[in-house]
């Protein structure tokens, strides 16, 4: 939990604990000497009666409280185990690297391009468009001369993603 979240419920227990407290206050006002028979005792008797009222909607928003932790807990251990995957591909990438005996960046570029493609070939665009602009994209990038990379006729026109035209 973060530091603001921290205050917050620190915040709520405060809260809580002086309404408990007003309210047993009020449950026990008329066998309190100073409080009996005043007025007082009637404006903590209607605060007591209106909490009981409430108690159910009380409950119900520390329930929504803690169910919003959970999902927001829920989605950084998702996001966190999606990391650590590509933590774990990259270092078995960089490890099986390591053990090639003539390594080269081109190679290994390709290899790290094809199984990007090869991962997003699973999930479908959103919308058509995109894979239009990844398209031209792709082709303007593959026909651009580098200085590691010779231009090719068969690069210019490859489709991104392996989805075609």
């Amino acid at each position: 939990m973060t530091r603001s979240n921290l205050k917050t419920l620190r915040g709520i227990h405060v809260l809580l604990v002086v309404v408990l407290g007003i309210s047993f206050l009020a449950k026990i006002a008329d066998h309190v000497p100073g409080l009996a028979g005043t007025g007082l005792e009637k404006i903590l008797k209607d605060g007591y009666e209106y909490l009981r009222d409430m108690s159910l909607l009380i409950a119900i928003g520390g329930v929504a409280y803690v169910t919003n932790v959970f999902q927001k807990r829920h989605g950084f251990v998702g996001a966190l185990k999606e990391e650590w995957r590509d933590i774990i591909a990259t270092k078995s990438a960089l490890f099986a690297y390591t053990q090639l005996e003539r390594p080269t960046l081109a190679g290994a570029a390709r290899r790290v391009q094809d199984k990007q493609r090869a991962r997003q070939d699973r999930d479908a665009s959103p919308d058509p468009r995109i894979d239009e602009m990844l398209a031209e994209l792709y082709a303007k990038e593959n026909a651009t001369a580098k200085p590691w990379r010779r231009v090719s006729v068969e690069a210019a026109t490859t489709m991104p993603n392996g989805r075609g035209a």
